[in-house]
């Protein structure tokens, strides 16, 4: 089993024309749903057929219920830390016509998740956009003897880029983009066993080392939620002890599945992902087929 500690949202998505008029435009099509980098990640997880149960902390609010309902649909046991008076994380996604997207985020009761209550009896214990002290008293605290992943995401890595340095040692796999890793290693040394770079369209790389793997070319409609689906790729992986450059390509074949349809999850499902990866990677596809399918 894999547990998945972090963030969960409602997402508000907005695909916007453009125009030459700055102060009022129309929205093209709205559609809303589950996101929030955990979320994300555990929901395409389930897809790929893991078994995955998510630590979350949501508001007393309908927002909630949405979230619930939407883990439900998907396959996701989740626990969820109840805040009264807090509300449910909220993001506002902006997409405009190829496909980049602008987040405007509410973390509300994210700000509130606890590191600690993860179940640490996990092969896997992923953390996705908690931040670095969290994640650090949880290390400290716990003699966990797992698999720790982390993937900060961008608002937590450049307002902790010093404590993520610090905590890095604690870590067996480092998940941050380009952006992210030049600000880090401008603080401090990393010190993860593995530092994972993605590069967007240019595939993602393991740090100081040769091992780099290019992405897929796919139309783009929404790269909402690229980076959370790399990291399912790539867990996918290293939960089945793949080759570290077989986790990088799971990863990136994700993104470009995620990215070729609509909202932070897209509408993919393990059909879509085995017709992938027996069509652009068949050879790996033989030797790991047999994992879909327990």
């Amino acid at each position: 089993m894999i547990a998945v500690c972090g963030n969960v949202n409602v997402d508000i998505s907005a695909f916007i024309e453009s125009s030459e008029n700055r102060e009022d435009n129309r929205i093209k099509r709205l559609i809303t749903g589950l996101g929030g980098t955990a979320a994300n990640t555990a929901v395409q997880l389930a897809r790929m057929g893991e078994r995955v149960v998510l630590y979350c902390s949501v508001g007393d609010d309908v927002l909630a219920g949405f979230v619930r309902q939407k883990l439900l649909e998907e396959n996701v046991r989740s626990f969820e830390l109840v805040n009264l008076g807090a509300s449910t994380g909220l993001c506002f996604v902006k997409i405009s016509e190829n496909g980049e997207r602008q987040l405007f985020t509410h973390r509300g009761a994210n700000d509130l998740i606890k590191a600690q209550d993860i179940d640490k009896n996990a092969s896997i214990l992923y953390f996705a956009g908690i931040r670095p002290l969290d994640l650090k008293e949880f290390c400290e605290m716990s003699d966990y003897g797992r698999t720790v992943v982390y993937s900060p995401g961008g608002i937590v890595s450049f307002e902790n880029t010093g404590e993520l340095a610090e905590i890095s040692s604690m870590v067996d796999h480092l998940i941050v983009n380009e952006s992210e890793y030049e600000q880090i290693r401008q603080e401090d040394k990393i010190s993860s066993r593995f530092t994972v770079v993605t590069l967007g369209k240019e595939g993602a790389k393991i740090s100081e080392t040769n091992v780099k793997k290019a992405s897929y070319f796919v139309p783009v409609i929404d790269t909402t939620g690229a980076g959370d689906a790399f990291s399912a790729g790539y867990l996918f992986g290293v939960h089945h002890c793949l080759a570290i450059d077989d986790c990088l390509v799971l990863g990136n074949i994700m993104g470009a599945l995620a990215v070729s349809g609509e909202g932070s999850q897209g509408p993919l499902s393990l059909h879509d992902i085995k017709r992938f990866l027996r069509e652009r990677e068949p050879v790996l596809f033989s030797r790991i087929r047999c994992f879909f399918d327990q």
